[in-house]
């Protein structure tokens, strides 16, 4: 089925995404967005 690969490759994409906003600066921005 076509769809699973494309979801494991959003999944790698999201996952690619989320340690890329773990970094101490994008943390930071975090913090400044959400107080």
């Amino acid at each position: 089925r076509p769809d699973i690969p494309n979801t494991c490759f959003r999944m790698n994409s999201i996952r690619r995404w989320i340690r890329s906003l773990t970094t101490p600066e994008s943390i930071g921005m975090l913090h400044e967005i959400c107080s």
